[in-house]
């Protein structure tokens, strides 16, 4: 342009750009707010809590912690005892898998903060699956003999 005016380096925004805001400074609210405080009460008392001295109950001292040696003298005679629990009047196809389930259940239990605890459950649970799989196992061989007698 080659007029005698100055062109302005840095135009100044339309007013429409520029935006407005429609509940005020602070929001939807605001109004509700500042009307809400005017309403409420002005005589007002602050009130301290006046407690009484603490009451203090005498703890017994706490027993020493069972060292691992003594827990797992513990689990073993634990398991010994339940093992052979399981054991009587078993067939002699279902020892191993029940001892297999025994010495399972005892290092699952290791793992937990509570062996002698959770054992008893564990081992309950997979001396009963044992016992399932060695009588399959029996029923298997039993169809399968003759199988195996007709192949030799």
């Amino acid at each position: 342009m080659t007029g005698t005016a100055q062109e302005d380096p840095k135009p100044t925004p339309a007013p429409s750009s520029r935006g407005f805001r429609v509940f005020g400074q602070h929001g939807p609210f605001e109004a509700v707010r500042s009307r809400t405080r005017k309403q409420m009460n002005t005589n007002t008392r602050r009130l301290t809590a006046r407690l009484r001295r603490p009451i203090r109950f005498p703890l017994p001292p706490e027993p020493p912690a069972a060292s691992r040696a003594e827990v797992n003298a513990r689990l073993t005679e634990l398991k010994d005892r339940l093992t052979r629990q399981h054991l009587t009047g078993a067939k002699p196809e279902v020892m191993p898998s029940v001892l297999r389930a025994a010495n399972d259940a005892a290092s699952v239990a290791w793992a937990t903060g509570f062996p002698l605890l959770v054992f008893p459950a564990l081992f309950e649970e997979r001396a009963v699956l044992a016992r399932g799989q060695a009588a399959r196992q029996a029923y298997i061989r039993q169809r399968t003999s003759a199988l195996l007698g007709l192949a030799a």
